[in-house]
Parts: C-alpha cells; structure tokens; sequence
C-alpha cells in the first residue's frame, strides 16, 4: 500500500475538525432549529476521538486513552442521531443510547486491560457505529417531513450504505483479518478509515442540505402568504369607488387602486415610481405636490376639497410611516359632486356630511393606524426581497418572513371586518333568512375557536337548547357570533370562561346571550360602545390588537335582520352580549 495509514487517520481528523468549523457556521443560521447544535457536539465529541487515538502512544494512561477514544468515536455518531431526530421534531430514547455506550465502554475495558486484542475493539466500534448510522438512516427515511424530503432521502440512503459497509468492517475484524496495530498497513485499514472520512464527509454535507432546504420551504410558504395577503389588500382597496394611493418619501407613487390608474387612464404599471410633476399639467401637479409636503412636515391630515373640470373631489391625505423609517403620503380621494349638488336644506345636509366625516374618519383611523404595522411590514419585505436579499443571512430572512408572516394574519383579519363594513356601508349585502338550528351554529363556530381559547385556558360552554331554531341570515348569524366570541376570548384572562344561553321571548322572539368572565367595561365605555366616531379600542388581555369595529359590525347585522343588541357589563367582572332575532318554536 502506497498510502500511510497513520497520515490517512490526521487528515480524517482535520477534516472532521474543518467540518465541526462549518457546522458551527451552519448552527449560527439555524439556531431556532433543535438539531444542529447536538450535530455540533457529536462532531466535536468524534475530533476529540481522533485526537486521543493520535496522541495515545505519548500519554501515561495509554489504555484509559484507547477505551476514551473509541468511546468519543462512537458518542459522536449517536449524537448527530439525537440531533436528526430533534431536527424532525421526534423524541429519542436516551435509556437505550445509554445501554449502548455502557455495554461498550464494559467490553472496551475488557479487550483493553484484561485482553489488549485490537481487533475485537475494532469489531466493537464498527458494529456500534453501524447501529448508529441505520438508527440516523431510518429517522431519516421513514419520518421525513415533505419540505425536506429530498435532502432526507439522500441523508438516509447514505447512511444506510455506511451502515453497511461498517457491518462488513465489524465481520471482517472480528473473523477474517487480524489487527496488530491501528495504524497498520493493508486493506482492512485502508478502507475503514476512508469509510469514516467519507460518511462524515457526506453526512455534514446532507445535514446542511437538509437544513436549508427546510428554510427555503418555509421561506416560500411565508412568500405565498404574502402574496395572498398582497392579493386580498389589493382586493380591498380596488372595492371602493374612492381613489386610494401610497406616495413615498420622495412623492412616488408605491400602490394604488383602480379608481387611482382610471383617474390617470393609464395601467398602474405606468404610473408606479412617478411622481405628479410626470403624470399632471404643471398648475394642477404643483398644487398636488404642495399638499403633499405640508402633511410630511407637519405630520397631520389634511383635507382638501378641489375642483377638477365640472367635478369636486374630497381629498384626505395623512402620513405614513415606511418600513425604512421614512415618512410617506398614503391618500383617499372621493368624487362628492353629487353630494354638493344636491344640496338643499343647508343643516340637513351639513349634518349628513358630519356624519359621513364621521364614518370616514373611523375607518382612515383603522387604516392609518391598525393596518399600518403589518402593512409595512409587508412592503418591507416587498423591498427587501428586491434590493436585499444576497446581503442578508437566512437567519435574518426566515426571522423578517416570521414577523410578515405574523403581520400578514393580523391584516387578513382587519381587512375581513373592513370589507364586511364597507359591504355593510354600500348596501350590497341581502338578507336570506333561512331555518337554522341555533346550537348548531354556534357549536361549528365554538370549533374555529377552540385552540384560540385553548391557549388563554379559557372554557368554551353552549348551554343553548337543540331544541331552539331561528329565522336568520346564515352568513350574518355566523358573522355576529364569530365576532362576538373574538372578543369574548380577548378580553377574558387565562383560565377564564365563555358561556353561550338562549331563551324564547314574547312575540316570537329568542334573546341570545354570550357571556365571559374577562375584564368588563367602564360606564364610560358602554356609553360609546356602539357608537361610530368614538375611538374605544382596547388590546385584549395578551396584547390583542383591536379595532372596535366588530360590534359595530354586529349591531348592523343584527338591526338589519330586526333584531336588537345590548350589553351588561361591570369593571373587573365580565361582560354579557344579548341580541335577539325571530325565533321559530
């Protein structure tokens, strides 16, 4: 044999030493991941192995040296299967691991002191190796998840192939060839320890594969939320007749509506990253351009009304925070020449149109303010995907997909309740009452509600008879009760509880009742409960966002379908909704 064997052992131990260094590096990106940092330690713990092997012949304890080494060797295989399992989220059996590594370390003992036979030491850690890489080959094969299952299948067909060739290591030590020295030449030396080098060569590299091919499924899953949030967002502001847009902080123009590109009769394509000085006459664009900068200086809307031809335009304009710290104009301009047109009675009219104000203001309030965060959240992300993305790590990109993903549920719920009020607002919505079993309703809503009321410990309780049917919109029902319950769950501490009751009343009539042991509501609060105008938002008892739109939502729906809503609440004890709607006995 041409190759030294001892030289074949170092360089099987640096490169085991280089591949603890990448893995270090690779754990750094993926530390929320439970796996590679046990992956870590069993490399360290087969270098350390190497190590006393090499240097056994300069040390006084030669034979505690010896038996140290091979069992480092092999704790370092069972490691790395401890960390593939963490990694699939299954748990290992440590008792048998033990038994492993104490019934190796007794025969090591014995095949040391009482018989110094290597070859029977060499047996004992290519068997037990062999154990541990088709135990990591089996996790890896049979409980692979989908988002990695190819680097796991090419991890665990590896492993398999090694677990094999340490099997023949284990027969050919112990039946055909005899070892005087672990450095000996020939054959059966040869081919063991390129058999190690190669398994730690190729396992590291499956590992990381494996790793990161997790990270890119998860990266594209939080890319397709985005998007579909994008979608939904875009959805909502295309619903209104009112001309929405988003400027930057130099005045371009970063989303808009339809009614925005139909106003310009250009695609949005062709306006976005213009500013009004391209797309406007000069008198027209400069008056444009000045509103814009006295809402970025002064930090306050503004409300503009101006004539354009023979139509007048209401226009809000109010600052935005951009995910890069820099202030934007976000913009809703509405046509209300119709409005000014038929003016008659001048107090009538201007009452209208506070209220208008009104309603206007509570949901440029929800936009401006509750939708802002997770809004920008996802330009940012929009931005860094396009500008960023080979400076960042991909700690840092699955740490900001993480917040967007978090941001994106938030706005799917806010944009829910908007659409429905904006539905609610422009009449669009019929009512189709039908025959429904009340506890039925309730108990499929009680079932979207569940984990949520599982993680506050919060009981979920339907003493509603099954005997009890309503005349009511489905849809509506659903509406009202889902909103109720949100904010039920809350604004109820942990281990808190949520009742719903149900009674007939006089005149084909059934009072319904969702009641909760949570926070209560000040004189104060019930004053402006159901009142538009009046900001009474409050975050729920685990920092909840809330808008206060939902039961301004159920009080429409309810009315809608003839019926009432009411509540009875005190401070620190709970709070109790009723409505009713036409009961069927």
């Amino acid at each position: 044999m041409n190759i030294d064997i001892r030289t074949l052992f170092i360089v099987t131990g640096l490169v085991d030493l280089l591949l603890v260094v990448i893995l270090i590096l690779q754990y750094r990106i993926s530390r929320n991941y439970q796996g590679p940092g046990w992956w870590v330690l069993g490399f360290t713990s087969i270098v350390f192995g190497f190590l006393l092997a090499l240097l056994r012949d300069f040390i006084s304890i030669r034979l505690i040296c010896i038996i140290l080494a091979n069992t480092l060797l092999v704790l370092g295989g069972f490691l790395i299967y401890v960390g593939v399992l963490r990694f699939l989220g299954k748990r290992e059996n440590f008792k048998f691991i033990l038994l492993i590594i104490l019934l190796l370390i007794l025969s090591l003992v014995g095949f040391t002191y009482a018989d110094d036979n290597i070859s029977v030491r060499t047996a004992l850690v290519s068997g037990s190796l062999a154990i541990a890489t088709f135990m990591t080959s089996r996790a890896l094969l049979v409980n692979k998840p989908g988002n990695i299952r190819n680097s796991a299948n090419f991890s665990g067909s590896v492993l398999a192939v090694f677990s094999l060739i340490f099997l023949i290591r284990t027969a050919d030590a112990l039946f055909f060839t005899s070892v005087d020295n672990l450095f000996m030449k020939g054959w059966f030396q040869l081919y063991g320890f390129l058999t190690i080098l190669i398994t730690l060569v190729l396992l590291t590299f499956g590992l990381i594969f494996m790793v990161n091919q997790r990270l890119r499924g998860e990266i594209s899953e939080v890319q397709e939320s985005l998007a579909l949030s994008q979608q939904q967002y875009q959805t909502f502001m295309n619903s209104t007749s009112d001309i929405v847009y988003l400027k930057d902080d130099q005045l371009c123009y970063r989303m808009m509506n339809t009614a925005q590109a139909a106003f310009f009769g250009k695609s949005e394509s062709d306006l976005l990253g213009k500013t009004d000085l391209e797309l406007m006459p000069a008198d027209a664009a400069d008056g444009c351009h000045r509103s814009d900068r006295e809402v970025l200086e002064s930090g306050l809307t503004k409300i503009n009304y101006e004539k354009v031809g023979s139509l007048i335009y209401e226009t809000r304009k109010f600052p935005v925070q951009l995910i890069n710290g820099k202030m934007g104009v976000g913009a809703f301009i509405r046509n209300i020449t119709e409005t000014r047109r038929a003016e008659g009675e001048i107090e009538l009219k201007n009452q209208q149109l506070e209220q208008m104000n009104a309603e206007k203001d509570k949901l440029f309030s929800i936009i401006a303010h509750d939708l802002r965060s997770p809004f920008n959240a996802l330009l940012g992300l929009t931005e860094l995907m396009t500008d960023e993305t080979e400076m960042l790590t991909l700690d840092e990109i699955r740490k900001a997909a993480g917040m967007v993903s978090k941001s994106a549920n938030s706005l799917n719920n806010q944009l829910g309740n908007l659409l429905e009020w904006s539905r609610i607002q422009m009449n669009v919505i019929s009512i189709n009452p039908v025959l429904l079993n009340l506890k039925m309703a309730v108990d499929t809503e009680l079932e979207l509600f569940k984990e949520a009321a599982e993680k506050k410990k919060i009981r979920l309780t339907n003493l509603i008879s099954e005997t009890i049917q309503v005349s009511a919109d489905k849809q509506m029902l659903h509406s009202i009760l889902r909103n109720f319950l949100a904010n039920a769950i809350k604004f109820t501490k942990p281990i808190g509880e949520v009742t719903l009751t149900a009674k007939w009343e006089p005149d084909d009539v059934v009072e319904i009742s969702i009641s909760d042991t949570g926070i209560g509501m000040s004189p104060e609060i019930l004053n402006k409960l159901f009142t538009l105008n009046a900001k009474i938002s409050r975050k729920g008892t685990e920092g909840e966002p809330s808008s206060g739109l939902g039961l301004i939502i159920c009080k429409e729906l309810v009315e809608k379908q003839g019926g009432r809503i009411w509540v009875d609440s005190e401070e620190g004890k709970g709070s109790t909704f009723f409505f009713t709607l036409i009961s069927i006995q």
